[in-house]
């Protein structure tokens, strides 16, 4: 769809002086798009210019608005030499091209609501001039329009007005109308920085390369993501992941992975907010302007061209008793019965997928929209979502985590302009982790994800998710009964199906290839359950949880042989089964030590080098209901020796009274923790040994100082009592009724020597975690949640470990508490992360009423998802990785916004260190990606995310680089307070 770029060049302020003999800078501006550039006058001798260009126009066909950023170049005049580069900024487009915010509605003949509009959209602000030397030098302030035309080409290669949303879940205010499922693309290219002729090379040039490189690279996958999802007849992707892989010589990978869905705004009682339908989607989701046909050239009839207008008009769900207006329960429209039913027929894709050119598909046809469609138990091609939460009634049970692991070597790769050899690898990671989920008697596979670990020429590829039993119908129903049959089948079965049918095990216990302890349900007593329960999403809204979550981590270090190329390659895959063997262990030993029988979130990070292999995995652990009590391990050892024994005792009576001490610091002491909780319910089972030894979890054998490490690390120090720390991004244990007066997002970055064992290994991830809570001990009590971990490893011999979060300041609802420990709390933290006030409210009160909504401007309907806030404006940009703003409603979705910048310094001692470097790139960043959310006219940016964070540190040399992609959902929100 071709369209037209006007850009306006207004000023520009605090540039850096590069006329020394003046004090000054003849700043001029180059702006370029594809491959026309333009360029203003020459300010002279200013430090603050106001240019106040024309319009530049530049005409580009859709392909280019989505693959080519805006590159806006600031330069110094110079007469009688090369004109010097002062910074750029790099524009993405693609926020610009999706349907306008501002839109006016109209409603055609079929009731079917269209968003029209007139001229562009348009992003205008101050935005940070960047240079990969020396960082953000001054504020560019510009105008920039996007206006496209209609295009009626069904063979066209854009995207255009598809929805990208970082959030793993239905995005607020937003309802799935129809879920075809996973959809992914990779594309590869060569590294600029190893391109390069070292005589010629300046590190500002291969830089910049690199940065613009990894844009274009970052909007075609998006575009090539896009158009797959519009052939499957979705408008919109949740759940996006992008991924660089920065494979040295052989280049640079980009993969995209996420699921798409049909979304439609939720409409509220009296107003018709903007809709999209899968029948309406070549007329919305294509084009925001005008109307396109679908670029597969077929049209999708939805379930509402069946029902009439009217049944589109969904009632408002009832704040008091779901504030969860992202579920799709909460969601679903409630339609009338006495509309009348058109008995035309309805085609409807449930379950497609996507890989490259191949894919599968499930039709039903539909004759009558009262029709019951039974559930189909296989499985498609690729039946991965890569979304973590789900309404209550579309998972019926829970299998586990499922995962998968290759190593790869690089050198095999013969040509970098085509990606089917990683294609390939990626198609048999997904291959074999649906066999392990078809084994475990699952359909889908949810919170899925992939990672890679690249040392040298050897890649590991890992792919992983948790097994799940899907409700085929679960949609249907959403489609065809409006979901009000949904919602009674939900509210009948209660407490007798939806609080624990999840934990039932969907697979028979004679089929699982290894012997395996069960239980009966503690909740219905009649289903099989496990003894513990690993999954990579998050808690289910309709599991009983007692007592709150915690952060639980295990870290495993392994030696390995300094070999290369194949040998390096073996090495690695012999040692991966037996590093997985010790995570699992000291996972399960830890979640009994915890008194915990289950684990939500669960991620696991590799890191290579040259003599090490290292894994942390991380999670959140609580206590389900439904699960027996864990059984308390057990310290043997084979010794007879009577010193080693009085040893064993007194290790046991430390387990034992750390076990009661993270009881009562969990609040689950009033557990009843039965001895014989986990029977054999099959006696068959039993034959079923394929080797002898001992293979209780539950038993530790300590025999040597290994061993006696193992059993330290299981007694990990906890944090103080009102600091809860969990990795998931819904609020457990906590009343998220109440006000938070601080959301703060926070990231930490240790390096340190490489150590030899895993007892090091967990000593510094302990000392970043005693670190986070001291700097933040001033917002306490509070929520430390969304914690993101990352381990890497450098060719200097170092260690790096990243740790980013958000921590939510709680208000404390006990007066006396409040009296004896409620402090003032500053403007600032120690350290500059975000520009948040944090003053408390002291006239908070505990509910809102309807009056005090309205006249707010809300509506009754479209309260905050998740707490309340203390103030009505927050100052600056809120940044989140949460799905969700504390204390506010989203009102307005402005598109995804995703960066890669590249920092070098060549004074490292001058500024501070590499301490300061990072801590300062970082802080750039932030404020780069907090004006372009500005610009687009946001105030929030949820989902926020980064990816990489690789630093390159010679100190001999005094220079230091870093690579840093960050990311998110910029959205207009409007924040609810408890009082007037």
């Amino acid at each position: 769809m071709p369209g037209k770029v006007k850009v306006k060049i207004v000023a520009g302020r605090n540039l850096p002086v590069m006329d020394r003999s003046s004090d000054t800078t003849d700043a001029f501006v180059e702006v370029k798009h594809g491959e026309v550039t333009y360029k203003t006058d020459v300010f002279r001798k200013s430090l603050n210019p106001a240019w106040n260009s024309e319009w530049f126009r530049f005409e580009a066909d859709d392909l280019e608005l989505q693959d080519e950023p805006l590159q806006v170049r600031i330069m110094d005049y110079d007469a009688y030499s090369a004109n010097d580069a002062v910074g750029k900024v790099y524009i993405d487009l693609n926020p610009l091209l999706l349907p306008s915010v501002g839109a006016r509605q109209s409603t055609n003949s079929d009731m079917l609501t269209v968003s029209t509009t007139a001229g562009g959209s348009v992003m205008s602000g101050w935005v940070p001039i960047f240079d990969t030397m020396h960082g953000i030098r001054g504020e560019l302030n510009i105008i920039v329009k996007v206006e496209l035309f209609s295009d009626l080409n069904r063979f066209r290669q854009s995207s255009c007005g598809v929805h990208f949303f970082c959030t793993s879940e239905v995005p607020e205010g937003y309802k799935i109308q129809f879920l075809p499922g996973f959809v992914e693309e990779l594309v590869a290219n060569d590294d600029p920085e190893y391109k390069w002729i070292d005589k010629i090379r300046t590190p500002r040039a291969s830089n910049e390369a690199r940065q613009l490189l990894f844009m274009k690279l970052s909007g075609e996958v998006r575009r090539k993501i896009g158009l797959k999802a519009l052939e499957l007849g979705a408008n919109a992707v949740i759940g996006y992941k992008q991924l660089f892989d920065l494979e040295g010589e052989s280049g640079i990978t980009v993969r995209g992975i996420g699921t798409a869905v049909t979304l439609a705004r939720i409409q509220t009682e009296g107003h018709l907010n903007s809709q999209i339908s899968p029948g309406n989607i070549s007329q919305v989701a294509n084009s925001p302007r005008n109307s396109r046909e679908n670029s597969a050239g077929k049209e999708t009839r939805s379930s509402a061209e069946g029902r009439g207008g009217e049944g589109w008009l969904d009632s408002p769900p009832n704040p008091a008793t779901n504030l969860h207006s992202t579920l799709w329960t909460s969601a679903t429209p409630k339609h009338n019965r006495d509309h009348s039913i058109c008995n035309k027929a309805v085609e409807m894709d449930i379950g497609t997928s996507i890989s490259g050119d191949s894919g599968s598909s499930d039709k039903i046809q539909m004759r009558t929209l009262t029709n019951k469609v039974s559930d189909s138990p296989d499985m498609n091609e690729y039946p991965f979502l890569t979304m973590t939460k789900f309404s209550p009634g579309f998972l019926s049970h829970l299998g586990g985590m499922v995962s998968a692991k290759s190593v790869k070597l690089l050198e095999e790769l013969d040509d970098r302009e085509d990606g089917d050899t990683r294609e390939s690898w990626w198609t048999e990671i997904r291959q074999e982790v649906r066999s392990h989920a078809r084994a475990l008697g699952c359909n889908v596979i949810v919170g899925y994800q992939e990672r890679t670990v690249i040392w040298d020429d050897v890649i590991i590829l890992i792919g992983s998710g948790t097994g799940a039993v899907s409700n085929v119908s679960f949609v249907l129903d959403l489609d065809s009964s409006g979901g009000q049959g949904m919602n009674n089948r939900t509210i009948s079965e209660g407490k007798s199906m939806n609080e624990c049918h999840l934990c039932h095990i969907p697979y028979s216990e004679s089929s699982v290839p290894f012997p395996i302890k069960l239980g009966r349900c503690n909740v219905c007593e009649r289903g099989k359950v496990p003894d513990i329960l690993l999954t990579t999403i998050e808690p289910p809204p309709q599991l009983e949880i007692i007592g709150r979550g915690g952060l639980l981590q295990a870290r495993v270090l392994k030696l390995k042989k300094d070999l290369k190329n194949e040998n390096n390659a073996r090495e690695v895959s012999d040692l991966l089964p037996f590093l997985e063997y010790e995570l699992h262990r000291q996972i399960v030993n830890k979640l009994k030590v915890n008194g915990m029988n289950a684990i939500f979130g669960l991620q696991v990070n590799l890191a290579l080098g040259d003599r090490h292999l290292v894994a942390i995995a991380t999670g959140t652990a609580v206590y389900l209901a439904a699960l027996p009590a864990p059984a308390v391990p057990q310290l043997t050892s084979s010794s007879n020796i009577l010193s080693d024994q009085n040893y064993l005792t007194k290790v046991q009576a430390k387990l034992m009274d750390k076990i009661q001490a993270n009881k009562d610091y969990y609040g689950i002491h009033d557990v009843n923790y039965k001895e014989d909780s986990m029977v054999e319910l099959d006696d068959s089972v039993n034959d079923m040994e394929l080797s002898t030894g001992n293979k209780d979890t539950c038993v530790l054998e300590v025999d040597d100082n290994e061993d006696a490490d193992i059993v330290e690390g299981l007694l990990d120090v906890k944090p103080p009592k009102d600091v809860q720390i969990i990795t998931v991004k819904t609020p457990i244990g906590v009343d998220t009724s109440q006000p938070v007066s601080a959301c703060q997002t926070f990231t930490l970055v240790a390096r340190g020597r490489q150590t030899h064992n895993s007892r090091d290994l967990g000593h510094a991830a302990q000392n970043l975690i005693v670190s986070a809570c001291f700097k933040l001990r001033k917002l306490r009590p509070c929520l430390l949640s969304s914690l993101q971990w990352d381990v890497k490893m450098d060719e200097d011999g170092e260690i790096q470990l990243y740790l980013s979060g958000v921590v939510l300041q709680l208000q404390l609802q006990d007066s006396k508490v409040k009296k004896t420990e409620k402090k003032k709390v500053e403007a600032d933290l120690m350290f500059n992360l975000e520009g948040v006030h944090h003053e408390l409210d002291h006239n908070s009160g505990d509910n809102i009423s309807e009056a005090d909504v309205l006249r707010k401007g809300l509506k009754a309907s479209r309260l905050p998802q998740y707490f309340l806030s203390t103030q009505r404006e927050v100052f600056g940009i809120n940044v989140t990785p949460q799905p969700f703003l504390p204390g506010a409603k989203i009102e307005q979705h402005l598109g995804n916004l995703n960066f890669f910048f590249i920092r070098e310094s060549t004074s490292i001692r001058e500024i501070g260190g590499i301490s300061s470097f990072v801590q300062g790139f970082m802080s750039e960043v932030l404020g780069i990606l907090r004006s372009h959310v500005a610009a687009l006219g946001g105030n929030a940016v949820i989902s926020f995310f980064m990816s990489e964070c690789v630093l390159s540190h010679s100190p001999h040399k005094n220079q230091a680089q870093c690579l840093i992609n960050v990311g998110g959902d910029c959205v207009h929100a409007v924040y609810v307070t408890s009082a007037d």
